[in-house]
């Protein structure tokens, strides 16, 4: 005996998948949420995201242990890729108060065949005691518009010791300042 299904059958399960699928394709990537810890010696930590796909925004915390600076660096890329990538790539720091402490500068760095690498610097800037947030977005793409094919970057967030100044600085400095202000007393004496 010959069993036959109605085409109304079949299709709801094809209308489910598809559906799911879609869903699938049309939400954006969910926000990642990275704690790097307090930063209390110099240490360099790896920044990566893979299995992105649509709009992203990923923080990376830190804090800086109390009574310490570090001279805080950080570089980020897509690497080159003929399958996906992350055209609009950018990146910030931003304090505990939200206020901006450095915008990334981004760069879109093609391979001879045409290949995008899209990268992210940040130029080394000392860091005070205090929380942080260091910040990346942006919409990753498949490069074939019929595949779902994510996308990712990776680097490092690098924290250094900072530089302290030596005695004969403070000294260099106090010398100029009371250098320039006997100037100004001289020039003060001669109008009066």
């Amino acid at each position: 005996m010959k069993l036959s299904r109605s085409p109304r059958v079949m299709l709801a399960p094809l209308a489910g998948a598809a559906f799911a699928a879609l869903a699938l394709v049309a939400t954006p990537a969910e926000a990642d949420e990275i704690d790097l810890g307090t930063i209390g010696a110099a240490v360099s930590l790896p920044i990566e995201r893979s299995g992105l796909f649509g709009e992203f925004e990923d923080v990376f915390s830190f804090s800086i242990a109390a009574g310490q600076s570090f001279t805080f660096s950080s570089f980020v890329s897509t690497g080159l890729s003929n399958r996906w990538s992350i055209p609009d790539l950018a990146g910030a720091l931003f304090d505990d108060g939200g206020h901006l402490v450095e915008a990334g500068v981004s760069a879109s760095n093609p391979s001879p065949e045409g290949f995008p690498r899209n990268d992210v610097s940040f130029a080394a800037i000392v860091l005070d005691t205090g929380h942080y947030r260091l910040e990346f977005s942006g919409t990753a793409k498949s490069l074939f518009e019929d595949a779902h094919i994510t996308s990712s970057y990776g680097g490092s967030a690098n924290f250094a010791a900072a530089p302290v100044p030596e005695p004969a600085t403070f000294l260099l400095v106090a010398l100029g300042l009371a250098g320039m202000a006997g100037a100004v007393r001289v020039r003060a004496d001669r109008r009066s």
